[in-house]
């Protein structure tokens, strides 16, 4: 049976290659303006806040979610994988290994990993049967499991975080051998001295190797799949085997951050970084169109996820509750650049022409205050934005009416 998501799978059409080259240039130039705009001082800041979120701890939560989307799901229990990975890990390293003095991890570090990726694994497991009910759309199914997972949480401990050990991934530093100068009774002498690299990048050698390997998946399926561009949607076997990968990613990427934190935070809701799903929808997810195109949005999710952190960091400032909502404005705004281009893509029309280029003009323009300190400048864009927004919406809504009238829907 066919839902209602599965239609969020974009179909190729006369106008794909167009809309893509558009969807393209944005991220590109969103990425350009971002960056010269951030004025990134300092090796710390580079490497970790903004190079690093390349390769972040969310970045397997934000795959796992494209990855359903690519195949007609909308799973919205990725926070919950993550959450769940980090806090399962946590609470068997905190119960395997001493609070104080000097420790030796040996294998629990990696029984620890194994058992988040199998707690992912079942999440996604579950989200699979869920998603299998007839009439029930794998939205609702997955934000039920979330709830569940959440519920559980809170259910289990009443703590607001699970440290561990903060040496506990001592034999996870990566080591090299460096060479250095010495000088004894006026000789010099070259000795090698043995350097520990950041648990940093030991995550992020993990999350690379994770999106090589789904990568390699992709394009193993693609290169077997003779009529993938025929019909976008992939059979049932497909989405479910996604939902399990998925979970078991996100799961992984949440035992990733006790590397680096020495601590698992139980989620205080079933929805946290809101990162996840701009960056999945700027990478293309609901554009991209044609066989072999979402092994290209998994190519684009690093960068998607660099521009929508630099956004997060340095763009509008509406936080409140410990929520960005102007993360929520970029979603809103990357959505209907997506539609529009669809869109235009199956249609066509100046309306809808015109909807795409209100929508795009609208994201580049929220980005653009980031170029300059002025206030009213800031001020003047976001309104313009906002209103070129609201236009564009409107724009698509009676583009798609027109539509939807005369072919009798």
């Amino acid at each position: 049976m066919r839902m209602w998501e599965h239609n969020i799978v974009p179909r190729e059409r006369a106008r794909s290659y167009l809309a893509e080259v558009v969807h393209t240039a944005m991220l590109l130039a969103m990425l350009l303006m971002l960056w010269h705009g951030a004025g990134v001082e300092g090796y710390d800041r580079y490497f970790y806040d903004v190079i690093g979120q390349l390769v972040g701890c969310f970045m397997p939560a934000a795959l796992a979610m494209l990855l359903a989307m690519r195949c007609g799901v909308l799973d919205v229990s990725v926070w919950m994988s993550w959450s769940a990975g980090s806090v399962l890990a946590a609470a068997i390293l905190r119960a395997a290994l001493p609070g104080e003095g000097e420790v030796h991890a040996g294998g629990w570090p990696w029984l620890a990993f194994a058992a988040a990726a199998g707690c992912g694994a079942a999440i996604g497991g579950v989200n699979a049967l869920l998603s299998r009910i007839p009439r029930l759309p794998a939205v609702v199914a997955t934000a039920v499991t979330a709830l569940l997972v959440w519920g559980l949480l809170h259910a289990v401990t009443t703590e607001r975080e699970i440290p561990v050990h903060p040496r506990t991934f001592d034999a996870w530093h990566l080591e090299t051998d460096v060479p250095v100068e010495t000088e004894d009774d006026g000789n010099e002498s070259a000795d090698v001295m043995t350097a520990c690299a950041p648990l940093a990048v030991t995550r992020m050698l993990a999350v690379a190797l994770m999106l090589s390997a789904v990568l390699l998946a992709m394009l193993l399926r693609v290169g077997r799949s003779a009529n993938a561009s025929l019909d976008p949607t992939p059979p049932p076997w497909v989405r479910a085997v996604a939902l399990v990968a998925g979970g078991t990613v996100a799961a992984l990427g949440g035992a990733l951050w006790l590397l680096e934190h020495n601590t698992a935070a139980v989620p205080r809701l079933p929805v946290h970084d809101l990162r996840i799903p701009v960056a999945v929808v700027l990478a293309g997810g609901l554009v991209l169109a044609g066989k072999g195109r979402s092994l290209l949005t998994v190519l684009y999710l690093p960068l998607a996820m660099l521009v929508t952190t630099l956004w997060y960091l340095d763009g509008w400032d509406l936080n409140a509750r410990g929520y960005a909502f102007h993360l929520l404005v970029m979603l809103a705004a990357a959505v209907t650049v997506s539609l529009s281009l669809r869109a235009f893509a199956l249609w066509g029309t100046a309306t809808l022409k015109l909807a795409a280029a209100c929508a795009v003009a609208s994201t580049l323009l929220l980005v653009v205050p980031t170029l300059t300190n002025s206030v009213s400048l800031a001020t003047y864009a976001h309104t313009a934005a906002v209103a070129l927004l609201i236009g564009g919406v409107a724009l698509l809504a009676v583009g798609v009416r027109r539509q939807a009238v005369g072919r009798g829907l």
